[in-house]
């Protein structure tokens, strides 16, 4: 709970294992600083180092092996370009890092934590006067009741108490205590309605379903229906567990080897009425057996940080398999615990005409 990390391509990067030396950075060497998303890089010829920053603080939160930057990284116009699977971060050189960034991060002083909170969302969080006006005063009035003293569990209650009014799904909190969080690991700024946490359990149960499959550390049930429509119940698209490329190849697996049972069953039913969202390319690996046709389906918008500026930050597009698509109908199940991705999949799978949501 002591930061916010973005989900970016170079986080993924940054974590890189050891092994030989590499020089695959050298031809995107230096000091850059991203246009929105709050971050800055340090690359030498043969790591990466990626830091945060808001208006008042700056601190390194990745380092590791540059081995694999080319398949993400480029050159343009001077500025460092990163594509993350069609959403685009932009670089501008810098000669150096604000003062701080080599300071001890994350900080254990709960009042540094929680101002940092506040200026990160001030700063980064897009629309935030619209969506929440009276964010900046409460923060400052929860402010005054910590202390250098507080403990994680004080800390942990201010935190939620001044983010829970956004109202947002996609605002949560990962937490590894147990004391704090002994039902599980993420908070989120709205809570889950009882019917869905009782949803999502029969669906990790694969409560009356046959041939069922339940995927070991992933959010995914596969199985069949009586009457034979296979089933696909997706809770999460965030395994918090697996690195986000294994986690691919453990959901491509369960849907793949579901279609492949299939053979003459009537039809397949996606549930996602218990998934507050994720990774978005974990929503687009299955909408790739569906959609019939390539096409973009979202163009992102980064805020440039403590302005009301917005720049382009690239597109995603879904591509379909090219073994061909599942051609019988398809139902995707809907309720209030679909947010996110889980929307996002929604929509691209009632695009076709051999899916209905329900």
């Amino acid at each position: 709970m002591r930061r916010l990390l973005l989900g970016l391509a170079l986080a993924v990067l940054a974590a890189g294992c050891g092994g030989a030396p590499v020089t695959e950075g050298e031809a995107f060497a230096g000091r850059w600083q991203s246009i929105g998303f709050g971050t800055y890089l340090v690359i030498g010829s043969s790591d990466v180092d990626l830091y945060e920053h808001t208006s008042i603080s700056c601190g390194k939160v990745l380092e590791g092996s540059a081995e694999g930057i080319s398949a993400v990284a480029s050159i343009v116009d001077g500025q460092l370009v990163i594509d993350d699977g069609g959403r685009i971060v932009r670089y501008d050189p810098v000669e150096e890092l604000p003062a701080g960034c080599e300071d001890p991060f994350p900080s254990e002083d709960p009042v540094e934590t929680f101002a940092v909170l506040g200026a990160t969302m001030v700063d980064h969080y897009a629309f935030l006067d619209e969506r929440d006006p009276d964010f900046a005063d409460r923060h400052a009035e929860i402010a005054t009741r910590l202390t250098s003293a507080s403990t994680d569990q004080e800390l942990f209650e201010a935190v939620t108490e001044v983010l829970r009014p956004l109202a947002d799904p996609q605002v949560r909190l990962i937490v590894n205590n147990d004391a704090i969080l002994p039902d599980g690991r993420v908070w989120a700024a709205v809570e889950t309605p009882t019917v869905v946490s009782q949803l999502r359990v029969r669906i990790q149960t694969a409560t009356g379903l046959s041939d069922f499959d339940i995927v070991e550390g992933g959010p995914v049930v596969t199985g069949l229906l009586p009457g034979g429509a296979g089933y696909i119940g997706l809770t999460s698209f965030a395994w918090l567990d697996e690195e986000p490329e294994e986690a691919e190849r453990m959901l491509a697996r369960a849907l793949d080897g579901l279609l492949s049972k299939l053979g003459d069953a009537p039809g397949l039913v996606i549930d996602v009425r218990a998934n507050p969202g994720g990774f978005r390319d974990q929503a687009l690996l299955i909408a790739s057996r569906f959609v019939p046709e390539e096409r973009v389906v979202v163009r992102h918008e980064a805020r440039v940080g403590g302005t009301d500026d917005y720049v382009d930050a690239g597109s995603a597009t879904v591509t379909p398999m090219p073994t061909g698509v599942y051609q019988d109908p398809v139902v995707v199940l809907i309720g209030p615990g679909t947010v996110g991705a889980a929307e996002l999949l929604l929509f691209l799978t009632v695009y076709d005409s051999n899916c209905s949501a329900e």
